[in-house]
């Protein structure tokens, strides 16, 4: 896969509601288990669910598996993490969702995904802007960011527990280099849900360049 016109650098969030978890669920067999020799009852075991659309091997999902083994080891074993991962209960528009309205109490996804709820982090999307891994360390580390981070969790109710590296989204195609807008013509093209992304597409488009991209741009 040939890679041109590096956009931006992808950065997933870990969400929670700030709603009580149930307890005494007994977990899938996908779930993490409590440690041999931990201190804690099978009856006062909580088991949480934990959601993400990413893949197995992808960053984010790695760093979901951490997660749940720290969960795990902080808690003795009292808390047990349910993962589930591959978007198997949704992809980032659905799982925002779930975890907006607490039917899920953590998900690990896109930030992009709260732009339907929000435009106070659209700026870490602006294509061209965060354009090496760098500059987003310090940027995810910067007073700036905790304030809009801070004001989102007010608004929306949501605590973030922290970030992940997802990698660097490019324009990719299979059997041609992308240098400048026209050899875009004839392509179908796949973009994150980010009001701040169609907006870009938008001013970026020539005349002949038409898009729908959400979640799928087709240019003709």
């Amino acid at each position: 896969m040939k890679k041109a016109c590096s956009l931006i650098l992808a950065t997933a969030i870990l969400l929670t509601t700030l709603t009580a978890c149930g307890s005494g669920s007994t977990p899938s067999a996908s779930s993490s288990v409590p440690p041999a020799g931990s201190s804690g009852a099978a009856d006062d075991v909580i088991t949480i669910v934990y959601a993400t659309p990413e893949a197995s091997g992808m960053p984010t999902d790695t760093m979901s598996q951490w997660v749940a083994k720290k969960i795990q080891e902080r808690s003795n074993g009292h808390i047990v993490v349910e993962l589930h991962n591959a978007g198997t209960l949704g992809g980032d528009t659905e799982l925002v969702s779930q975890v907006m309205d607490g039917t899920i109490p953590l998900v690990g996804l896109s930030i992009s995904a709260l732009s339907q709820y929000t435009d106070l982090l659209e700026c870490t999307q602006l294509p061209f802007l965060l354009n090496n891994y760098e500059k987003e360390k310090a940027a995810l580390d910067s007073d700036e960011f905790a304030a809009l981070i801070s004001e989102v969790e007010a608004s929306l109710n949501p605590k973030f527990l922290g970030s992940a590296e997802n990698g660097m989204r490019h324009f990719a195609t299979k059997d041609r280099q992308i240098t400048k807008l026209e050899d875009l013509k004839g392509l179908k093209l796949r973009t994150m849900t980010s009001n701040i992304m169609s907006a870009v597409w938008a001013q970026m488009s020539p005349p002949w360049l038409t898009t729908r991209c959400s979640p799928v741009c087709k240019t003709a």
